[in-house]
């Protein structure tokens, strides 16, 4: 039931404009590795802990089970954004997540901004992918990061810098410059 809504979850992170500046915090390590699944906006980190928090809440899942329900899907998704060729084999890649199934999503042009606003949002399990048509199993490694940092525009260097430049997108998402308006 978390992995479904997860799937739902990191769907609508890329679906909703104002929602996608915060997650493309994540999205801008250019190397994957296994730290990129921690490169987070604080301000996405909170909205998804209380989004899982509520769910374990209703569905009864007990604080102590929570904390281990988190510990392993962690670590789980720390393998994922490892940059390895790894595959977990035919049967395998559609049981799990693997590293080549989730560097799909994480590829410019393909992952966050394809079809369907992208591709392979599954946390844990492909199958939610699989059975809403956004799986893609392949296997080219493409350039990762966001479009912007591809033509040579930088996505803030720091931490502080990442999570003001957010902010700054999201400003300028809900109050669009005008055309042909005279710069000063």
């Amino acid at each position: 039931m978390l992995d479904f809504a997860g799937y739902w979850y990191h769907r609508w992170q890329h679906k909703f404009g104002i929602w996608w500046e915060l997650h493309a915090v994540h999205h801008s390590q250019r190397q994957m590795s296994l730290w990129c699944d921690d490169r987070n906006h604080l301000l996405d980190d909170v909205l998804q802990s209380c989004f899982f928090a509520a769910i374990a809440l209703v569905i009864g899942v007990t604080p102590s089970q929570f904390v281990v329900l988190t510990a392993v899907t962690n670590f789980l998704q720390s393998i994922q954004h490892t940059n390895a060729r790894l595959s977990y084999g035919r049967i395998g890649e559609r049981l799990l997540v693997s590293p080549v199934f989730h560097r799909r999503h994480h590829a410019v042009g393909y992952g966050h901004e394809g079809t369907k606003y992208g591709c392979n949002f599954g946390v844990l399990f492909p199958w939610w992918d699989m059975m809403f048509g956004t799986a893609s199993w392949n296997r080219t490694v493409e350039p990762t990061g966001i479009r912007e940092q591809i033509e040579g525009v930088s996505y803030g260097d720091g931490f502080w810098s990442q999570h003001g430049l957010a902010f700054v997108r999201i400003f300028r998402r809900l109050f669009p410059a005008k055309r042909g308006a005279a710069s000063a």
